[in-house]
């Protein structure tokens, strides 16, 4: 059985809130969260906020709480073969960003190829035209990037 707890190593304020994973002798993993509290104000007996009475107290608690169920509810989807290293507990706490990705015929800058090249194989076009598709279609596609 897993357990998870929360500690400071600095007497600093503010002072960074660390979670520790024990899962038998095995693993003993921590890291930073990203939580601060002033020294002062934690119970090292508890492993907890002194005060969770005040608005303050509330949310750090909530926040702790959070990272708490996240790491727990992860270590219970994971696969019994997993293998639980500090890369692995990092990102539970700071997933990596996912930015949705377009497909390359929905961005506008594909349409620019087609449209200069007909313009290029029409006589009547003049070449200032031609610059004005390119410079147009460069400042299109450093918006869409």
């Amino acid at each position: 059985m897993a357990t998870v707890q929360f500690f400071i190593q600095s007497e600093k304020n503010p002072s960074q809130i660390y979670v520790r994973l024990r899962d038998g002798r095995t693993v003993d993993i921590k890291v930073k969260t990203p939580l601060f509290i002033n020294p002062i104000d934690w119970s090292k007996i508890k492993k907890q906020p002194k005060n969770t009475k005040d608005a303050e107290g509330k949310a750090l608690m909530t926040g702790l709480n959070d990272i708490k169920n996240k790491i727990v509810t992860k270590l219970n989807i994971a696969e019994p073969t997993l293998l639980i290293t500090k890369s692995w507990l990092e990102s539970v706490l700071y997933p990596p960003e996912v930015k949705p990705t377009i497909e390359k015929e929905y961005y506008l800058s594909t349409s620019f190829d087609a449209y200069y090249e007909e313009k290029k194989s029409n006589s009547d076009t003049k070449l200032s035209l031609l610059k004005k598709i390119k410079s147009v279609e460069a400042l299109v596609r450093r918006f869409e990037v």
